[in-house]
């Protein structure tokens, strides 16, 4: 990492599973490094997306989250609170590609419903 902040705004991404906003990593950041600016936050943001370190997430009707997990996984959207959870569709990928005997290169998908705490609210 260049500096002091970057390595922190790394450290309160990637540690962290709760896919924060920029606005989270900032105030974090700021508890534990009182001079450290929103611009910073948002530039070492952008930087880390850039060079493959975190990824951001472009969340419907919301701010964006950053995701340390850089391996290929998907996520679900809590359409009640705004969680973002974290799907694994290993198995999903290898039988589209066993069926139609393509080879995924990439690919997105956004799953959306609620989370144990909506749905309970919900009555579900």
């Amino acid at each position: 990492m260049n500096t002091k902040q970057k390595q922190l705004v790394y450290e309160l991404v990637a540690d962290n599973c709760e896919h924060r906003t920029a606005e989270d990593v900032y105030r974090a950041a700021k508890a534990r490094m009182p001079q450290i600016a929103m611009g910073t936050v948002y530039r070492n943001l952008s930087q880390l997306v850039t060079e493959g370190k975190i990824r951001k997430i472009d969340v419907p009707n919301g701010p964006d989250r950053y995701d340390g997990c850089v391996r290929p996984h998907e996520h679900l959207f809590c359409d009640g609170c705004g969680k973002v959870v974290d799907i694994w569709c290993g198995d999903l990928t290898e039988m589209i590609e066993s069926r139609t005997g393509c080879k995924i290169a990439s690919y997105t998908l956004d799953l959306h419903g609620y989370c144990p705490v909506c749905s309970a609210s919900r009555g579900e």
